[in-house]
C-alpha cells in the first residue's frame, strides 16, 4: 500500500480513505477483471451451454495471468482466503455470477434440473476454484482442460 500511495503522490492515510483496507482494493481489483472477463466470454459463446464453456474460459485465463499466479505464488494463505472464503464479497459476487450463468442455461433447457440451482452453482465454483488453486492445494499443476471435463458433465 505504501509503494502504491508513493506511485499516486498520497500518503498512505489518504490511500486508505480512498479504497479502504488492502483486502478491499484487490477483491475490488479482482472483481472487477472478473466480471470484465465474463461479459468477454459471454460475447465469445453465442449459442450452446455457454456455463461450462464460459467457466474454462475463465480458469484457463486465471491460471496464465501472470499477476494472479505470483498473488498465488507470493501469498497462497491471503489469497486463498480472500478468493474462497464465504466471509469474502469476491466469493458472494463469484458466486452469484455462476448461479446466473446457470439460471441462464437452465431457461433455455440446456442444462438439466436433477441438482438445485444453489448447489449446482456452489460445486461449479468450487470445481473452478479447486483448477485454479490446485498448485496451492495439491501442489500439481493447474490444468483448463481437466476442469473443463468435469465442468461440462457437471452443467449437461
Amino acid at each position: 500500500m505504501q509503494g502504491l500511495a508513493d506511485e499516486l503522490g498520497v500518503n498512505r492515510v489518504t490511500l486508505y480513505r480512498w479504497v479502504g483496507s488492502r483486502e478491499q482494493l484487490i477483491t475490488e481489483v479482482l472483481w472487477s477483471a472478473t466480471q470484465k472477463s465474463f461479459a468477454a466470454y459471454r460475447a465469445t459463446v453465442a449459442a450452446g451451454p455457454r456455463a461450462a464453456a464460459a467457466l474454462t474460459m475463465f480458469v484457463r485465463d486465471v491460471n496464465n495471468h501472470a499477476g494472479m499466479q505470483k498473488l498465488l505464488r507470493d501469498e497462497p494463505g491471503f489469497a486463498l482466503n480472500l478468493l474462497t472464503s464465504m466471509s469474502g464479497e469476491y466469493q458472494h459476487c463469484y458466486l452469484g455470477l455462476v448461479r446466473d450463468l446457470i439460471a441462464e442455461d437452465r431457461a433455455a433447457e440446456l442444462v438439466s434440473h436433477e441438482v438445485p440451482l444453489d448447489d449446482l452453482a456452489y460445486t461449479a465454483v468450487r470445481i473452478t476454484e479447486a483448477y485454479i488453486h490446485t498448485r496451492v492445494i495439491t501442489g500439481e499443476e493447474p490444468d483448463a482442460a481437466r476442469a473443463e471435463a468435469v465442468l461440462r458433465a457437471l452443467l449437461r
